[in-house]
């Protein structure tokens, strides 16, 4: 879905064409927090085409590191924001989350060009986080580690997952809402 500069749907157009043009979409990226507070993250290979990220400290860290990332995904034709976030959930995280918390949202600017919006939810009661410790798939990052990668690795997270850790209040939002509920 392409929409204007003030967020108005305007036309259905393959996110391959959107893309090439650098037309506004809404994207949507969602967050899963353990009930400790904990966030699940997905580990993606750095593509062989990409640069190979330098580390702190000036080490190569192409091969050795995966790029860490949040769910994300665009608002498809006839579908709402809070509609992605629950697919991007059932997608990549395997699971329909109890309580779903709108937790932050920005306009395009000069460093990404769509409307974004974050999501997060805790982990459903009967999903065990033993599920997220899968090799090379997911990991498990505390608040002192994901403000650590943001400091000194931010080369090794995806764009949105840096974005979402820079939010007031997201590495506190999975502790509230154990709070409330």
């Amino acid at each position: 879905m392409v929409v204007d500069g003030g967020d108005t749907p305007l036309l259905y157009m393959p996110g391959v064409q959107a893309a090439r043009q650098g037309l506004a979409r809404r994207q949507v990226v969602v967050a899963l927090f353990t009930p400790e507070g904990k966030l699940v993250v997905c580990r993606q290979p750095v593509p062989s085409t990409a640069p190979a990220p330098i580390l702190a400290g000036g080490r190569p860290g192409a091969g050795e590191l995966p790029l860490l990332a949040l769910p994300s995904g665009f608002v498809e034709a006839g579908e709402a924001r809070e509609d992605t976030a629950m697919r991007l959930y059932a997608e990549f995280l395997f699971c329909v989350p109890p309580v779903l918390r709108q937790v932050a949202s920005m306009g395009p600017g000069q460093e990404q060009p769509h409307f974004r919006t974050l999501y997060g939810a805790r982990m459903p009661a009967d999903l065990h986080v033993s599920f997220f410790h899968a090799p090379g798939v997911f990991s498990v990052l505390d608040a002192d580690e994901l403000t650590g990668l943001v400091a000194d690795a931010a080369e090794l997270l995806q764009p949105e997952l840096a974005w979402a850790v820079g939010q007031p209040g997201f590495l506190g939002a999975s502790k509230q809402g154990a709070e409330e509920e």
